[in-house]
């Protein structure tokens, strides 16, 4: 069983490579040896690439009179976004990588944040250039080891879980709002390499794999609200054609950033999250950083 689940595994991660290559490879023009062909004019791409450090420290003499414990966190992250254009064709490519670690009172370090997320999407637009077919392939884990507040029950690890969903269907997009609302069919797989939290996540004991098919819908807003802040927000669901519309899985994240110069941002991101095959209770979040911010590109 555990081979088979490896099998299929594999298998999946290189769908998602095949499907992005493909996607990749579809942009790009077809050499003949007879046939010239003009090169891709490189205004088609927007591209955009910032690293940010953030880090706080608190230190407390023993006899301060209102007490306190001494602290120390960081985070760093990274985050990439591409989108390209041509006629009626699009397609947009995030990734957003963060990481950040808290110790206190000079106790063991542990995790604070920890995301990887990789957003794709294939657009085709129709004659009303509101509408338009799309194909999303997105995915969703994390780099490091996750445990309880006690720090006793490992609750992650790297592709432990790893949520994988493809969506085809249709999207609307209201002209120069920074709006867009998609809904389709869908599948999405859900990964765990360490096979003592297949439980955790919903699969049956021992097993690593698991594909659903459903129907999802994405309503996202990006937009700049005043000089140098900018706020960003999307809701994605997905209802399992095996379970009732009641224990639909929803995950809502909302974020507000902004720039105070040219290198000091701040933050504030607040997520909601409804999965019951891991907790039949609503999971939040919520960061607030201030640090260093520099864009690549």
């Amino acid at each position: 069983m555990a081979k088979s689940s490896f099998a299929v595994t594999v298998s999946v991660f290189f769908f998602f490579v095949f499907v992005l290559n493909f996607a990749a490879k579809a942009q790009d023009p077809i050499l003949e040896d007879t046939v010239e062909v003009d090169e891709v004019d490189e205004s088609n791409w927007e591209v955009g690439w910032n690293i940010s450090v953030n880090a706080s420290q608190a230190s407390y003499s023993d006899n301060w009179s209102q007490g306190g414990s001494d602290s120390f966190n960081a985070v760093g992250g990274s985050s990439f976004n591409a989108r390209y254009t041509a006629d009626k064709f699009g397609s947009a490519h995030g990734i957003t990588l963060r990481y950040g670690q808290t110790r206190v009172d000079g106790g063991e370090f542990r995790k604070s944040d920890d995301v990887i997320r990789v957003r794709n999407q294939f657009r085709r637009q129709f004659e009303d250039e509101r509408w338009g077919a799309v194909l999303n392939v997105n995915a969703d884990t994390q780099f490091d080891k996750g445990f309880d507040s006690a720090q006793e029950q490992l609750r992650s690890r790297f592709l432990a879980p790893l949520y994988v969903t493809e969506i085809l269907g249709i999207s609307f997009t209201p002209d120069d709002i920074g709006f867009q609302a998609e809904a389709g069919f869908s599948m999405q797989q859900t990964i765990v390499r360490d096979t003592d939290l297949s439980e955790r996540y919903g699969l049956d004991e021992g097993e690593r794999f698991r594909n659903e098919a459903g129907f999802s819908t994405v309503l996202s807003f990006n937009r700049s609200i005043f000089r140098d802040f900018s706020y960003s927000g999307y809701i994605e669901t997905f209802s399992s054609f095996d379970k009732p519309v009641s224990r639909t899985d929803f995950n809502f994240v909302s974020e507000l950033s902004g720039d105070i110069n040219e290198y000091v941002s701040v933050n504030f991101e607040f997520t909601l999250r409804y999965n019951d095959d891991v907790d039949e209770d609503l999971q939040t979040r919520q960061i607030l950083s201030v640090g260093f911010r520099y864009s690549l590109m």
